[in-house]
């Protein structure tokens, strides 16, 4: 079989239902358990107190046991006659590296059953430290510690006695003060180590000592009795307080941590003060260390602080306007999870908020992911025409309908946007005879053609032939799509008598042309839309065109004999 290996400070739960007896005597009991047994093993990362915490059904006569190899010879402390559903077994002991067995063991067939258990390993050796929090007071010993220095690089005193290892995690630069109290008659140093090894110690002191200017790190503390071996050993109470030192603390209101969308931001709240205490938004304090952030949103929308905290730290997070309480837009209140946020709908392009990162208690601190994003929504409409398509983002559209995407912006921030897509149809474009002109579908462009090449300058609706032939007009409909038109032409009269002359003076003129022929004529005079602006319906080899109340521009001379030939001329007025 294979036992189940445990660690420090982490419960394992199982069942020892459909296991077999494997060890029944055990030395240090006088009574065999003969039920189904469950083996476990842990090593111990230090020396001193190991102790393991067993809950069992209610009813259930089941034991536990420590051993120091896998048979009953080498028990070392056995549960017995013990009562309720939790009960514990310990060593006083233990020895770093070694491996102890720990077995869950029924006192019948019948005692058996769903059960947790849990190994407390001794604290308070480098490999081990126990952890301090600024402002927290600890109660402790050094009677149960390890005798692992006897001489620290700062000072020349000699240590032979027990000591202790903390350990304090600063965010930012501090300045720290470390007291020892409680310490009755006995003789106890506290020192101060950026590492843990005797050759790292910072400072030294009686009873106390400070330290300034400390970078953000990990420090550890070793409290130690001066002397011979045994000498000067026992209880104490340590505190540390800590200062921000310098004139813009990293996560303060001075000198914020600044956020950007889509970046996650990895700090802790360890070794800083509480900055910010009451909140408008919220009936309850935190007092705890916080950390203030700065975002400045790039567009308007929705902004969303997610936190992500230590498990059974009481941290919180806010969303300010300003760096202080009293303009609290949203803070998490009685939030539950390692994962929390706040959030407001309604940021403001431009706009700077305040996102603290706050410890409910001075115990309430740790290590803290902080994620901020932004969403914009948005809503635009668009056109295509039937035959074409759309690109949305992913999407390649090419049906009327409504589409939304998601979009990141320059910033990093999200942009949900919602498409309103119409797609029109295929304009149907017609040309028909009015009078001598050609006339296309109404819309907002137009080209002509004659026999596939295109006609210079016949940009409008109307257009005067001059010739046989097929016409096509290309013209874009008011919808914005384009159509096309056809049509045969063939009872274009063409003034097919050489001999006559006709002369259009001056031209271009100012507005009064002269027209001399040799032969009578009549004329009509057209913009360049096609609409009729003048006509003479008398013939005659004379005539006078008076154009001096028309704007500047090109116009469309149409001359008719009387034999009802036709002469198209262009008429440029200055």
């Amino acid at each position: 079989f294979m036992p189940i290996q445990l660690s420090c400070g982490m419960p394992y739960s199982g069942t020892s239902a459909g296991s077999s007896n494997t060890i029944s005597d055990y030395d240090c009991s006088t009574f065999e358990n003969i039920g189904p047994d469950v083996i476990h093993t842990i090593v111990a990362p230090t020396n001193g107190e190991l102790t393991v915490n067993f809950t069992r059904p209610s009813g259930m006569d089941m034991e536990v046991a420590i051993l120091s190899a896998c048979d009953g010879t080498t028990c070392l402390d056995k549960t017995v006659f013990a009562t309720g559903t939790t009960i514990s077994a310990s060593i006083p002991d233990a020895v770093v590296g070694e491996t102890y067995y720990i077995v869950v063991d029924g006192d019948t067939p019948s005692d058996f059953g769903a059960y947790t258990v849990e190994v407390v390993c001794p604290q308070g050796s480098c490999s081990s430290p126990i952890v301090l929090d600024c402002g927290v007071e600890y109660e402790g010993t050094t009677e149960d510690g390890e005798s692992n220095y006897s001489t620290y690089a700062c000072n020349g005193n000699q240590y032979d006695n027990k000591e202790k290892v903390h350990e304090i995690t600063l965010g930012d630069t501090s300045d720290l003060t470390i007291t020892l109290s409680d310490l009755g008659n006995i003789n106890l140093d506290v020192l101060l180590f950026s590492a843990c090894d005797v050759d790292s110690c910072l400072a030294q002191g009686d009873n106390d000592l400070t330290a300034t200017l400390l970078p953000a790190g990990t420090y550890y503390i070793i409290v130690d009795g001066v002397g011979s071996a045994g000498s000067e050993e026992g209880d104490y109470t340590i505190e540390v307080n800590c200062t921000l030192s310098g004139v813009n603390p990293i996560g303060s209101c001075t000198n914020p941590v600044e956020m950007v969308c889509g970046q996650s931001y990895s700090g802790t709240t360890a070794g800083q003060t509480n900055k910010i205490s009451d909140y408008d938004c919220s009936n309850f304090d935190n007092i705890g260390p916080d950390v203030i952030h700065v975002f400045t949103a790039p567009t308007n929308g929705e902004l969303e602080a997610t936190l992500t905290r230590p498990s059974g730290q009481d941290m919180e997070v806010s969303i300010l306007s300003a760096c202080d309480g009293d303009s609290c837009l949203d803070k998490t209140v009685f939030a539950i999870g390692a994962s929390i946020s706040a959030s407001i709908d309604d940021a403001i392009a431009g706009q700077t908020y305040y996102i603290v990162v706050d410890g409910d208690e001075p115990g309430d601190f740790g290590a803290y992911d902080l994620a901020v994003t932004l969403t914009y929504e948005q809503t635009i409409t668009e056109s295509i025409c039937q035959g074409e398509s759309y690109q949305f983002g992913s999407q390649n559209l090419t049906s009327t309908g409504d589409y939304s995407e998601s979009f990141t912006t320059a910033e990093g921030c999200d942009s949900l946007v919602n498409l309103e897509l119409t797609v029109n149809a295929t304009p149907l474009i017609t040309i028909s005879i009015d009078g001598q002109d050609l006339s296309s579908s109404p819309g907002s462009a137009h080209q002509w053609f004659l026999n596939g090449d295109t006609i210079q300058g016949a940009i409008f609706q109307n257009y005067t032939p001059t010739v046989n032939g097929n016409y096509t007009v290309n013209t874009v409909a008011f919808n914005g799509c384009e159509g096309t038109g056809t049509y045969a032409l063939n009872n274009v009269s063409v003034l097919e008598n050489e001999n006559l002359l006709i002369s259009v003076f001056p031209n271009p003129s100012k507005g009064l042309f002269n027209i001399e022929a040799s032969e009578n004529i009549k004329f009509e005079v057209y913009n360049l839309l096609g609409s009729r602006l003048l006509s003479e319906e008398i013939f005659t080899t004379k005539q006078q065109i008076d154009l001096k109340e028309q704007e500047s521009g090109v116009y469309i001379l149409k001359i008719t004999t009387e034999n009802g030939n036709q002469l198209i001329r262009r008429l440029v007025k200055k």
